[in-house]
């Protein structure tokens, strides 16, 4: 007897979620059916739902849809011969005081991945606390490794998201200062290293940007987060990412210039620029 096959759809989709660990509707849309209706992306969830291959749960009753695989959705993705390591299935859904957070770092995971040139690794927090036994001493919200053509050194970019909550200089800096000294003796030891940083308000960017200049040893890029949600959000952050990547460069031609430690004088600039000239925006 002939078994019936999963649309490869359904497994890419069931494939994303457990490897977020937690996912907006939104970034599926982005991410999976880009030119796609909202209602056939609906559709889609709504089956799969049914089938209890993921479970959906709607934010406060009356805003965004929240995607979570379940135990049954691993199933499929074993069966797929999928890494069954790879993925996450909470029975809970993220907290709500945490729920901000993770779902900036997977709006960066989309967008990360979608801009030119793409990245050959794009991890979350969540799969590198796995994959590092016992966790180091500071975790990255996203780590992108890029191997570019002709260029003879990989750029490996730790992202953070920070929205305010810790203090700048006894929490948030030091975080960077810890994820810069892995990036230069695990992660990147022969490689360029870049911390990039999206931030609320150009205030506090602009004393992130200050602080960082002065203490922390590689590149620092600061971005600002826009002030918009759903698939907004997602429109705001992909404009973003086209002075991101102008700010990378400068990063990475500072590192190999040998002038990381004066990189204020060029990255704090010009990301002081962008700070400014993105209010309008936000």
């Amino acid at each position: 007897m002939r078994l019936m096959t999963r649309p490869e759809r359904d497994i890419e989709i069931l494939d994303y979620i457990g490897f977020h660990y937690q996912i907006s509707q939104g970034q599926l849309h982005v991410e999976k059916f880009d030119q796609r209706s909202e209602a056939v992306v609906t559709r889609r969830v709504r089956k799969l739902a049914d089938e209890g291959l993921l479970t959906v749960e709607r934010l406060n009753k009356t805003g965004i849809n929240l995607l979570r695989l379940t135990t049954k959705g691993l199933g499929v993705l074993i069966e797929a011969e999928k890494c069954e390591s790879d993925y996450f299935v909470p029975r809970k859904a993220v907290a709500l005081k945490d729920l901000a957070h993770t779902l900036w770092i997977n709006d960066i995971c989309v967008m990360v991945r979608k801009q030119q040139p793409r990245p050959t690794t794009v991890l979350p927090a969540w799969q590198l606390q796995r994959r590092w036994s016992p966790a180091p001493g500071a975790i990255p919200d996203v780590l992108a490794i890029y191997e570019l053509d002709d260029f003879p050194k990989r750029v490996v970019i730790s992202i953070e998201v920070d929205l305010g909550a810790e203090r700048l200089k006894s929490t948030f800096i030091p975080k960077l200062q810890r994820c810069a000294e892995l990036l230069l003796t695990e992660w990147a030891p022969n490689d360029v290293p870049v911390i990039v940083v999206f931030t609320k308000g150009p205030r506090r960017a602009l004393s992130l940007l200050k602080a960082a200049s002065e203490s922390v040893p590689v590149p620092v890029i600061v971005q600002l987060l826009p002030r918009a949600s759903g698939r907004e959000t997602l429109r705001l952050i992909s404009r973003s990412f086209r002075r991101y990547r102008l700010l990378v460069q400068r990063g990475v031609a500072s590192w190999l210039a040998g002038r990381y430690s004066e990189h204020d004088a060029g990255t704090l600039a010009e990301s002081e620029q962008a700070v400014s000239g993105r209010r309008r925006v936000d």
